[in-house]
């Protein structure tokens, strides 16, 4: 899949956690990162993907999981 400009492995990771439910504060103590990379992380994965929040960032997620976008990683 092209989407223009494809999520480093870090955004992919971000990303499943964020469809899982986890919030930028669990998702950072998952990682090792702060929170405000996570949520800096969240606003580009935000913007490559066309979201303009985070329900609709979710829904995407969705969307790419299903055509096995986000199966590796993590």
């Amino acid at each position: 899949i092209r989407l223009g400009k494809d999520l480093s492995k870090r955004e992919i990771d971000i990303t499943k956690l964020a469809l899982r439910g986890h919030s930028a504060e669990r998702i950072a103590l998952f990682l090792g990162l702060s929170k405000r990379t996570v949520e800096h992380h969240l606003e580009r994965i935000k913007l490559k993907l066309h979201c303009n929040s985070k329900a609709e960032l979710i829904e995407k997620a969705r969307e790419l999981e299903q055509v096995g976008y986000l199966c590796l990683h993590l």
